[in-house]
């Protein structure tokens, strides 16, 4: 009986050695609590890289998931990533809300557990993908893209209905190459 009596004495300890430890690492690699409450309301916001969408101070830019070029002319394109707890539905609000005030006009939306809201202004469109998380929060990403160059890729190869694929001389090549693979 003392036997057991003194393993399960150090058992004890060494689990909460071990807590310790843990939360102690935890702390040091700035984990958020996975279990807190998201916030509700977005308060304060900043730009994290694109001068007209704000960003809910609640939300921490993801720097490797984010790339943002800037024209000479001052026009911007890229993506643009965060991460936060906040609750999703008051997000999506709130993006809505300062998007309008910046100047951005709301063309298209789509909400659930991925959501998504499309903006246009001055000639410039940004789309907006909210993914909820389960656990770990509400991942935003941003996404403003730039005009093909048409030094690069001319007009007539980036609109629909190209001579090259409408033609029959391609849809036969395609179909006999269907063909031969079934008749493999």
């Amino acid at each position: 009986m003392t036997k057991l009596f003194s393993m399960m004495k150090y058992s004890a300890t060494a689990i909460a050695v071990c807590g310790i430890l843990l939360s102690a690492g935890c702390s040091e690699m700035q984990i958020s609590n996975p279990f807190a409450t998201p916030s509700t309301a977005a308060g304060n916001t900043y730009f994290g890289g694109f001068t007209d969408i704000p960003i809910p101070s609640e939300l921490e830019l993801v720097a490797d998931r984010t790339l943002i070029n800037t024209l000479p002319s001052g026009e911007q394109y890229g993506v643009l990533t965060a991460h936060g707890r906040i609750e999703s539905n008051a997000l999506y609000t709130f993006m809505i809300g300062k998007m309008q005030e910046n100047g951005w006009t709301l063309t298209r939306t789509q909400q659930g557990k991925r959501s998504l809201q499309i903006y246009e202004k001055d000639g410039r469109e940004a789309v907006i993908f909210f993914n909820r998380q389960t656990v770990t929060g509400v991942n935003l990403e941003i996404w403003v893209p730039g005009r093909p160059n048409p030094n690069i890729f001319p007009q007539s190869s980036y609109h629909y209905g190209s001579s090259d694929l409408s033609s029959s001389s391609y849809s036969d090549r395609r179909e006999s190459s269907s063909v031969r693979k079934l008749a493999q």
